[in-house]
């Protein structure tokens, strides 16, 4: 009988950083950062970076403000993709309930930067421009439609490992209007199944503005399908329907919404999450956010469930202040010249059917005050 080959030359046993990495070409047969640009219908000349390594892969849209849409584990699925294609920023309807018609969901699509939730008018006095006494704002904001300027991408060696990554700069302006810049940079390391988001809005104008900003998080089948269960360590504010929402959304049924103060642990970090043991007869499969509290005290739950393609659930991390005076601030504000750090990673989960992927203790829920 002929040996055993060598363990160290095992995927899962080899060191990013040895010679043997570097000997069979590890960076560039396991890790990718790859720009492409799509090219056909309300898609043409969107382009993405896809980010891969030698657990999960994702796509990030380098023309819809730095969003991830799709997103596998092992080829199995996670985020949810909406009937519409990726549409490009050109296209995109920034009023009113246009922004639906632009909605991909994926695995993440950020509102704000000034603004989420449903279309509203607001006063805009605070510009000190008189002929336009208010603002319109489409739903959830206008950055999710707006393109970046490409500062970088590819895979890099540092010191415990590999890294494929992307980063660019999105500015939301107007003459008159708000000056903001989201810097962003999404990344994933070899071995890991976690892909971290960090931010930077920046307030470039010479006006005070809100900080409006909801991370979009979106699970679709095969984790959201009978099964599922919803996990999010927190304190119920308020929601709609009957309360059932630990596990999938039936299908046939009206959007719900829920709103959440997050519960922070030991280092301050939230946690939300949704699981289904059995994705197919060998797997179970899921997803984990975590943010800083401190920065995104709340989250919403968002349940989809009309069909044809509308069937997913949102978990959604936001800079929505627990609690606000009577008739004051919603948000945080950011003076001009400053900036805040904002972000979260996400958990791509990947088991083995029937294993609970998330623990007992990640489902504590507090009743509606």
């Amino acid at each position: 009988m002929s040996a055993e080959p060598p363990s160290d030359y095992r995927l899962d046993e080899v060191d990013a950083t040895s010679e043997v990495a570097r000997n069979v070409g590890l960076a560039r047969q396991t890790m990718a950062a790859d720009l492409v640009t799509r090219g056909d219908g309300w898609e043409r000349g969107v382009r993405s970076v896809l980010l891969a390594n030698d657990k999960i892969s994702i796509e990030v849209v380098v023309d819809r403000g730095l969003d991830i849409a799709s997103a596998r584990i092992r080829q199995i699925p996670v985020a949810w993709r909406s009937p519409t294609e990726i549409v490009a920023p050109w296209f995109v309807e920034n009023s009113g309930y246009g922004p639906h018609r632009g909605f991909f969901g994926g695995l993440l699509t950020t509102c704000g930067l000034d603004h989420i939730g449903l279309p509203e008018e607001k006063p805009a006095d605070r510009f000190a421009y008189p002929r336009r006494a208010k603002d319109a704002f489409p739903m959830h904001g206008r950055i999710s439609g707006t393109p970046a300027r490409l500062m970088g991408y590819g895979v890099r060696e540092f010191a415990s490992g590999l890294e494929a990554y992307v980063e660019g700069i999105v500015t939301q302006v107007a003459v008159f209007g708000e000056h903001l810049a989201l810097t962003r940079r999404v990344s994933i390391r070899y071995g890991s199944s976690t892909v971290r988001v960090e931010d930077e809005v920046a307030n470039q104008g010479y006006a005070a503005s809100p900080l409006a900003m909801m991370y979009h998080v979106n699970a679709g089948w095969p984790v959201i399908a009978p099964g599922a269960r919803v996990a999010i360590a927190g304190r119920l504010l308020r929601g709609e329907g009957d309360g059932s929402i630990i596990g999938a959304p039936k299908l046939a049924k009206p959007e719900r919404t829920w709103l959440f103060a997050a519960a922070p642990d030991a280092s301050g970090r939230g946690f939300a999450g949704v699981a289904n043991a059995r994705v197919d007869a060998k797997h179970a499969a899921g997803l984990k956010v975590a943010w800083e509290t401190a920065n995104l005290p709340t989250l919403a739950q968002w349940e989809l469930a009309m069909g044809a393609g509308h069937y997913a659930t949102g978990l959604e991390p936001s800079t929505l202040l627990v609690e606000s005076p009577a008739n004051g601030p919603r948000f945080p504000t950011l003076p001009p010249g400053e900036s805040k750090k904002l972000g979260l990673t996400l958990e791509l989960l990947l088991g083995d059917a029937g294993e609970e992927l998330l623990s007992a203790s990640q489902t504590s829920r507090r009743k509606a005050r």
